[in-house]
């Protein structure tokens, strides 16, 4: 059959081939449409296309629909926290070995000793007195309080947060505590428990006297013979005298 003889009966001649060996471009569909993309032979997926306009695509969902982490700023800087503390929830009293109790409006005498009854350096003396008066305005209102070489003796009232939720026991004797242990062993390099785990407290009675109480607790260097006068250890601070001139 001669070449006239095939054209006639409507078949098409094989594409030709470039010299170079070169393949020549996809054929475009008469309708304009375009061709599906490619599907790599390894079965690797295509990176996302990014649109015409530069614009971003939104952030992938997990499959999960679990959200994404928060962004983190890109210098690392933390937000700042909140300037006001908001209280943990109070229980009206709570027991490790000793009960506490605590009531709203009532004034707290505590008394915390050190472990075996170490003898507190006087170089650290003043550390726990500051560390008692950390949360002085914001979480309590101190009204005394003394550091005993080997005990400290605090009286104070709980104060509310924002929400007018107020600060626990707990809370309170958490922060004085574990702050001046940890302080009083950097400073003198020193391992090992500061306090006894338990704190003695008691409520103070509507007929007691909250600064006749302060006043005797004060009397406290006297009595053990460090100083002839309360006045003389360096180790005190009474609101009706420190506290009234911003003395910390």
């Amino acid at each position: 059959m001669g070449e006239n003889d095939a054209q006639s009966h409507g078949a098409q001649p094989p594409p030709a081939v470039p010299a170079d060996g070169a393949q020549p471009p996809p054929a475009v569909p008469a309708d304009g449409a375009q061709p599906p993309p490619a599907v790599p032979a390894d079965g690797a997926q295509p990176p996302p296309a990014v649109p015409a306009n530069g614009a971003q695509p939104p952030p992938a969902v997990p499959a999960d629909g679990a959200q994404p982490p928060p962004a983190v700023p890109a210098d690392g800087a933390q937000p700042p926290p909140p300037a006001v503390p908001s209280a943990r929830p109070t229980l009206t009293s709570y027991r490790r070995n000793l009960p506490h109790l605590q009531n709203a409006g009532k004034s707290m005498f505590v008394t915390f000793a050190t472990h075996h009854r170490w003898q507190l350096p006087e170089s650290v003396r003043q550390i726990v007195l500051d560390h008692c008066l950390h949360d002085h305005g914001t979480k309590l209102l101190m009204h005394a309080a003394i550091v005993m070489p080997d005990h400290v003796h605090v009286i104070f009232s709980p104060l509310q947060d924002a929400d007018g939720h107020l600060f626990s026991f707990a809370e309170i004797m958490s922060g004085i505590k574990g702050a001046s242990a940890h302080s009083i062993n950097k400073v003198i390099g020193r391992r090992g428990r500061v306090w006894q785990e338990e704190s003695f407290d008691r409520l103070l009675r509507s007929d007691e006297n909250a600064r006749s109480k302060c006043e005797y607790v004060c009397q406290n260097p006297v009595r053990a013979g460090l100083v002839e006068s309360e006045d003389e250890y360096p180790w005190i601070w009474r609101d009706w005298v420190e506290g009234e001139v911003g003395e910390r």
